[in-house]
């Protein structure tokens, strides 16, 4: 566990106290020296989940040899992060480490993914992930069918007042198909059931010299 920098993130990063994650890195790097001594780099890696700190701890990295031996595993929210490819450094050490990070998987070729994307373009100017941007797409349009039903059916009493609004929108969920994430279905928690999950990591484009974020097809 670690203490992220509280301050104002959205400054350059060379304005961010990067002692603090030395401090850090260099427990890390203790923690993985000893686990490749014993069990082999082949066998060891990193796990992290993080938020926009990810780059600065990524830069950082790069400092301690052990931890560039090993492969690292993030998590949904580092899953196409624009701040990591857009530093060197830290696309570097994502490649060097294999870096991949699983995220849900929505159907790129949806028209209407492609509308979303456009406009939240336009008021964004960049858009990361478009993933949970098309989940809170649908879920905002199931809450409110749902409680648009709730309120008709509670109005009319033309059915069964004790259906609890939970079982409307199941009922709704599981009926809903203009959505943009992919057929809804539910289990007994009210979690979505089953799902496809892509994994993606940094990779250099020969054509631009620039680095992307690309699906690991493996």
């Amino acid at each position: 566990n670690y203490k992220p920098y509280t301050g104002k993130f959205a400054t350059s990063l060379h304005r961010i106290n990067f002692l603090m994650w030395n401090q850090e890195l260099e427990k890390l790097n203790a923690i993985v020296s000893y686990a490749v001594k014993k069990y082999g780099a082949n066998s060891v890696a990193v796990y992290v989940i993080s938020f926009d700190e990810i780059t600065p701890i990524l830069i950082q990295s790069t400092l301690y040899e052990n931890l560039g031996k090993v492969r690292w595993y993030g998590s949904d929210k580092i899953a196409q992060n624009h701040q990591i490819t857009k530093n060197v450094d830290s696309a570097l050490f994502a490649m060097k480490t294999n870096l991949s990070n699983p995220i849900y998987s929505i159907d790129s070729e949806s028209k209407k993914l492609h509308d979303l994307k456009e406009v939240l373009e336009k008021q964004l100017h960049e858009v990361g992930s478009i993933t949970y941007p098309a989940l809170a797409y649908d879920s905002y349009w199931i809450a409110a069918l749902s409680l648009d039903k709730n309120n008709t059916t509670f109005n009319n009493n033309s059915e069964n007042l004790t259906k609890s609004f939970k079982e409307i929108i199941v009922e709704t969920a599981e009926s809903f198909d203009e959505g943009i994430s992919g057929k809804i279905k539910l289990n007994k928690a009210g979690d979505r059931l089953d799902g496809n999950y892509d994994f993606w990591i940094v990779a250099k484009d020969n054509h631009t010299q620039s680095y992307e974020w690309e699906k690991e097809h493996n």
